[in-house]
């Protein structure tokens, strides 16, 4: 399998999950014809020392978790 690069411009979606949470490190991954996995990493540390990581298949699984996380709903 042949890696083709990075993205430099982040898509529309991920420059609105970006601003919708700021503390959390938000990319999209995608390899090859495959579907994009949308990955976030918290700015800040859990009780253990270890920052949360979320990996989800669209955005809307994403929205979801992130919510939680930062305390509201689903």
């Amino acid at each position: 399998m042949a890696v083709e690069g990075y993205h430099v411009r982040p898509s529309a979606a991920v420059l609105a999950l970006r601003e919708e949470f700021p503390d959390f490190l938000i990319c999209e991954l995608r390899g090859g014809q495959e579907r994009p996995t949308f990955v976030a990493t918290s700015t800040r540390t859990t009780a253990s020392g270890r920052p949360e990581l979320v990996v989800c298949a669209c955005v809307g699984e994403l929205k979801k978790a992130l919510r939680v996380l930062e305390g509201g709903t689903a």
